[in-house]
């Protein structure tokens, strides 16, 4: 015998096998649940560890009894026939077969459920001890989604990293206030010249960048039909140039022409 008390299985009553005997029985679902339960009794009284095998199925002898015999222990007529059905009883001449019956009816799994109780008992304990309610609320998976495919926030004047070539498209502030800066004598290929951008911030800041272009744009160069393109202006780092060489536009005669990038495409 495995103990004084059994399990029931929560949703014991909407379970399948169980919904399948009450129908071959025309009776409610609970009046099945409860039949089950009462021949599961019967089991924990008659079986010992010597009758389950390695595979966990009990084997019960019933000697001169006929399995009519399980029918009149339950008051229910065909019921051993409805189990055999379902799967959960296999009658043989003299002796029957529960399959599966460690999984939930032996001293081994009574055992578990205890110490599962006992666990979760100690668990509920720490909690109240410090504080924490049993109820943690996760987030939506749509909310999860969210979160993780926002977009990373770049403060002006900050250097801005290689994730900006994850980003979703968009241009940051930064790069609008470069662009809306730059010369509009030669301001063409915006997308080329964003790509050059999150380049050129890996190598210098962003405040460094934007001074310097705001010192080009007026400037004579700048100004003059000589002034490069925003792309190139960008991959050869401009930003660096000596400001005097700026002041000469080529037009006046002030130096060497500075050279005039071929026009660009806009992607």
């Amino acid at each position: 015998m495995a103990g004084d008390w059994i399990k029931w299985t929560k949703g014991l009553a909407r379970k399948k096998e169980v919904l399948g005997i009450a129908f071959r029985l025309c009776v409610p679902p609970a009046h099945a649940a409860g039949l089950c339960m009462m021949f599961w009794e019967w089991l924990d009284d008659n079986v010992a560890d010597a009758h389950i095998d390695e595979n966990g199925n009990a084997n019960v002898t019933l000697g001169p009894l006929h399995p009519d015999f399980i029918d009149s222990l339950v008051c229910a007529s065909g019921f051993a026939a409805a189990l055999t059905a379902e799967g959960w009883l296999c009658a043989r001449s003299g002796s029957l077969t529960v399959p599966n019956y460690c999984r939930h009816n032996s001293q081994t799994s009574k055992d578990r459920a205890l110490t599962a109780e006992r666990v979760a008992k100690s668990r509920r304990q720490k909690r109240n001890a410090t504080g924490v309610t049993d109820v943690t609320v996760a987030p939506l998976p749509e909310k999860r989604r969210e979160e993780k495919n926002k977009p990373p926030t770049v403060p002006l004047g900050t250097l801005e990293g290689s994730s900006l070539e994850n980003k979703p498209p968009g241009y940051t502030p930064t790069f609008l206030q470069f662009w809306d800066t730059y010369p509009t004598v030669r301001k063409m290929g915006k997308r080329a010249a964003w790509k050059a951008w999150q380049q050129a911030v890996k190598r210098a800041t962003p405040a460094v960048i934007l001074a310097a272009v705001s010192e080009f744009a007026a400037s004579p160069l700048g100004k003059s039909r000589f002034c490069p393109g925003p792309t190139p202006w960008l991959n050869q780092d401009r930003w660096e140039d000596d400001r005097q060489s700026w002041k000469r536009s080529g037009e006046e005669g002030g130096g060497p022409h500075e050279p005039v990038d071929e026009p660009m495409k806009e992607f």
